[in-house]
């Protein structure tokens, strides 16, 4: 993986059981839909503009000059930064003008039964079957197979700056070229019918701005409903990943969601898959670029705070904001840390996966840190001491009572930087007013001040450490 331009990405196809190789052709319009991803099968892509890229894909065995020529027909597309290529530009309740970074809700709706689904992998077409098939892998019906639809979604939520939004219409119209639509369809459309039977392909889905899915409903992998249906919810989950526009990611170590092959080693997105969908759509706290939609952290206590969630600076113009509170005089230390580690992370070219390069996405951004006044614009304490993988910490920030931001912000760089901060604070021991050291004074005995028996020796000791500020009367 290389820096700088961003990371070398191809859009590739998804397979689970056996080997895959995926070549996708050149598109026309390289911002609308990019072809579609097969699951398990060796596959290609005819250059046809005239409607979503279609994948042709082969059975194992398939001999090499086969395959081979169908790639050389085939071109690949560079399209960067950490296997994420064309995101979503416009879904049917944001609207259009969607770009990297910005926070995007998706619809999504289940195809009705007998919905003509044509044989984008090669399969003869066949109506849909979704509703059908499944409800006799689950017996309870939509009710209990609707859930894992319902987690999926759910869970690429918690990771980036999605919202899903169930679109209980679908008016089973062609599929896949018509748009989501408010009360009519969503904007990602699932589907099933008869694929390839068992094994070879499980799925495939088409990208952005399409995202449709067409599951192998004659295929008894499903079947396997173990660990609340790990593989069921693992195979869609990539898929979506497709449909975010996230294309696969290499070497095969059961470590990446959007490895070629499906895993049980793990359940749902990973840390590469949070970098793809925090670059395309930002982290869960989308808009809050600015002091006025700042992510409220509430009033701090003695406690302390840890953001707990995940959280990222998505390219060189992305900034955080956080709001909170403190009801008396504190020392605030605020203490930012970039997230990552180095691993091997590199494309599917071809088909082939490629041994992939060290990369460590702990140094993709330097970050830096400021604590702001009430304003939301007057710098009070900041800190930029460290360079990319650094933590930034502000230390002991003396702030009387009153509500403060913080700004989390990239001093260089321009990839995508998960990062984790917290707050601790220690309240400011004598803030004792005039007349208490008056009574002080009169008093060798000494006063009680915050649940303290403090003496004038105390209070003027208290000064010199630089504790409090001598009050005036």
């Amino acid at each position: 993986m290389e820096k700088g331009d961003g990371m070398k990405r191809i859009f590739a196809g998804v397979i689970t059981a056996f080997l895959c190789m995926v070549a996708i052709a050149q598109d026309a319009d390289v911002s609308t839909r990019k072809g579609d991803q097969a699951v398990k099968a060796s596959e290609t892509v005819q250059a046809d503009t005239t409607k979503p890229g279609l994948a042709l894909c082969f059975a194992p065995g398939t001999s090499d000059e086969v395959v081979q020529q169908a790639y050389a027909n085939a071109a690949e597309e560079d399209l960067g930064f950490f296997r994420l290529g064309t995101r979503w530009s416009t879904t049917s309740l944001n609207g259009g003008g969607l770009g990297l970074g910005d926070p995007t809700i998706i619809t999504w709706s289940i195809v009705p039964d007998g919905t003509m689904i044509q044989g984008f992998a090669g399969e003869p077409a066949a109506p849909s079957n979704l509703t059908a098939w499944l409800n006799t892998v689950y017996p309870g019906g939509p009710s209990e197979w609707m859930p894992i639809f319902d987690a999926i979604f759910a869970n690429w939520s918690t990771f980036g700056g999605l919202t899903y939004v169930f679109e209980p219409s679908d008016d089973g119209a062609v599929f896949p070229d018509s748009p989501g639509q408010a009360g009519v369809r969503g904007d990602v459309r699932i589907s099933a019918h008869f694929i390839d039977g068992n094994s070879n392909i499980l799925a495939y889905n088409f990208f952005p701005d399409t995202g449709d899915m067409v599951i192998d409903s004659a295929d008894n992998f499903y079947n396997n409903t173990s660990q609340n249906s790990l593989g069921m919810r693992n195979v869609l989950s990539h898929e979506h990943g497709h449909g975010m526009g996230f294309s696969h990611v290499c070497p095969v170590q059961q470590t990446k969601l959007m490895e070629p092959f499906v895993s049980f080693a793990f359940d749902g997105p990973q840390h590469d898959d949070l970098l793809a969908v925090n670059r395309g759509y930002g982290d869960p706290n989308e808009h809050n670029d600015t002091f006025g939609d700042a992510t409220s952290i509430g009033e701090l206590t003695e406690a302390g705070f840890v953001y707990d969630g995940t959280l990222s600076i998505d390219d060189t113009s992305d900034q955080d904001f956080y709001e909170f509170t403190i009801s008396s005089q504190h020392l605030v230390t605020l203490n930012a840390t970039p997230i990552g580690f180095e691993y091997l992370e590199g494309p599917q070219v071809g088909g082939n996966c490629t041994p992939g390069t060290l990369f460590n996405s702990e140094d993709n951004i330097d970050l830096a840190i400021e604590i702001l006044d009430s304003d939301g614009t007057t710098v009070l304490e900041s800190a930029d001491n460290t360079g990319p993988a650094g933590s930034e910490t502000i230390t002991e920030a003396d702030l009387p009572a009153g509500t403060y931001f913080i700004r989390v912000f990239p001093a260089a760089g321009n990839e995508v930087q998960l990062y984790g901060f917290d707050l601790s604070l220690v309240e400011v021991a004598i803030p004792c007013l005039y007349f208490d050291l008056i009574t002080a004074w009169n008093n060798p005995n000494g006063v009680s001040c915050l649940g303290a028996n403090l003496t004038i020796q105390d209070i003027i000791q208290a000064v010199i450490d630089g504790q409090v500020s001598w009050p005036s009367p």
